[in-house]
């Protein structure tokens, strides 16, 4: 891939990171990457190798992992404040990713 394509995604793995605990939808992460959805999404897939939204739901876990030890938030502010839109999307997400629920 061109330097071109990599520092458009770069630029979109920085929003992502730092807009993590919001709503992201994949046509403004494409909008920001200037690619179309389409595109965008394969771009993303093939340089990251994970899909954009994966790749998101993955930076909010790691989030809410930091939270959930460092604080003494509770799981729905955690579940909240990492972006997810309900705690049990959250809990489903966390389970998969880390093998147990986030109140273990």
């Amino acid at each position: 891939m061109n330097l071109d394509y990599r520092e458009r995604i770069d630029k979109v793995i920085a929003y992502i990171e730092e807009h993590s605990g919001q709503s992201l939808k994949l046509d403004t992460l494409a909008e920001i990457s200037h690619f179309s959805k389409f595109h965008f999404s394969r771009i993303f897939t093939a340089m990251v190798g994970v899909t954009p939204m994966a790749f998101v739901n993955r930076k909010r876990i790691q989030h809410s992992l930091v939270l959930l030890t460092e604080t003494n938030k509770t799981i729905l502010e955690v579940a909240g404040q990492s972006g997810f839109e309900s705690v049990s999307v959250f809990n489903a997400h966390f389970k998969r990713y880390y093998g147990c629920t986030p109140g273990r």
